[in-house]
């Protein structure tokens, strides 16, 4: 066998390993916005089909595959909606009425992030509050907040630019801050 052939093979292994490695963040975000477990696996399982057919595009001089994969699972997840006809347009939000002014509040203590987090054991109304909101928020927050991606990576993932994603990140804040403190629960109200 030559070296060439043992660097492609290696290679070869190398994607695959650290695409597998992806899965559960994939399938996280699947579910958190398709809210259809069998949906969420279908998503899932045409991103692998399609990342391993397309194996060939990927930048291997990245360092990062979670970008690429997310990309591909968001494209198939709006080429599905689209295909059953159940949203009309991910850009529901009139994005030129967003208010910028939202204070730099955080939700979780510093240094803590959502994805460290047991979602079957956080609190249902965060939960709610995260669910609540509408998908173009949603899809941006649980891109930043769970999965740790950065504001660039989140634009290419979504096909918006940065400027849009911070501002979805902006108000999903502050309708997470308002829900919360409305909770009674939580507020002490």
């Amino acid at each position: 066998m030559s070296a060439d052939n043992e660097n492609g093979s290696h290679s070869q292994a190398a994607f695959r390993n650290a695409a597998i490695d992806q899965l559960e963040s994939l399938h996280r975000f699947a579910f958190h916005l398709s809210r259809d477990p069998a949906l969420a696996e279908d998503l899932v399982q045409e991103t692998y089909v399609l990342a391993l057919r397309h194996e060939h595009t990927y930048n291997r001089r990245l360092r990062d595959i979670r970008p690429w994969l997310f990309k591909i699972l968001n494209n198939a997840m709006r080429k599905h909606f689209r295909r059953e006809s159940l949203v009309t347009s991910r850009e529901d939000l009139n994005e030129a009425h967003a208010d910028p002014a939202v204070p730099n509040s955080e939700l979780l203590p510093p240094n803590s992030r959502l994805q460290d987090l047991d979602w079957e054991q956080i609190d249902d109304s965060l939960k709610h509050a995260i669910d609540a909101l509408p998908e173009t928020l949603r899809s941006a927050f649980l891109l930043f907040a769970v999965e740790d991606l950065k504001y660039r990576d989140i634009a290419e993932i979504e096909g918006i630019p940065i400027g849009t994603v911070m501002s979805r990140l902006s108000r999903a804040r502050k309708l997470l801050m308002q829900s919360l403190a409305s909770n009674p629960t939580i507020s002490g109200n």
